[in-house]
């Protein structure tokens, strides 16, 4: 007797880059519905009016425009203006943290697949694989450091890059070794 084969399932990544493309379209309309820079300018008017809620409020929506890759500054300015330059600054810059990381973990596990088979047959593309690979995180803090890399696409270079999503702050057994050697 023959078992009947069961169907080939699609695999997770096309089901994921499938859900993505769907996201990015409903974001994509739904932006330019809406006006993308008036959703942001009411978004921010409405955190400033969330008593103490709008701390919280306002690190989301900071996330929220690192992982669509709006402009930081204007997010970060407005900070300043909502809850004053040290609390803004506070608020801004955990935002940023958490929002790089979101986007870097967007990037590693949704995307990683579909920028990657788009971008492996460019040079620089390989080029900055084999860097982050050889470097690791000094070539991720170097390129933070500079002007010209903008910070929200390096999110996503990172997360699909060979780089550790561990950090720096486990290091290998001999890191110490080769840190004394040089």
């Amino acid at each position: 007797m023959k078992l009947p084969q069961p169907k080939p399932r699609r695999s997770p990544s096309l089901a994921r880059e499938a859900l993505l493309i769907l996201l990015v379209v409903v974001l994509l309309g739904l932006g330019w519905r809406l006006g993308l820079k008036d959703l942001l300018k009411t978004l921010l008017l409405d955190v400033r009016e969330m008593g103490p809620w709008a701390p919280l409020a306002y690190i989301g929506l900071y996330v929220g425009a690192c992982v669509l890759m709006l402009p930081g500054s204007v997010v970060g300015i407005a900070g300043g203006l909502i809850f004053g330059v040290r609390r803004g600054f506070l608020y801004a810059s955990t935002g940023c943290v958490l929002g790089a990381a979101a986007a870097f973990l967007v990037g590693r596990h949704l995307i990683r697949g579909l920028v990657t088979r788009k971008l492996e047959r460019y040079e620089p593309f390989e080029a900055i694989q084999e860097a982050v690979a050889a470097e690791g995180w000094r070539i991720v803090g170097l390129t933070r450091l500079s002007p010209l890399m903008p910070f929200s696409l390096l999110n996503y270079v990172f997360g699909v890059s060979r780089v550790s999503s561990q950090g720096p702050a486990r290091p290998d057994a001999d890191a110490g070794a080769r840190r004394f050697a040089r």
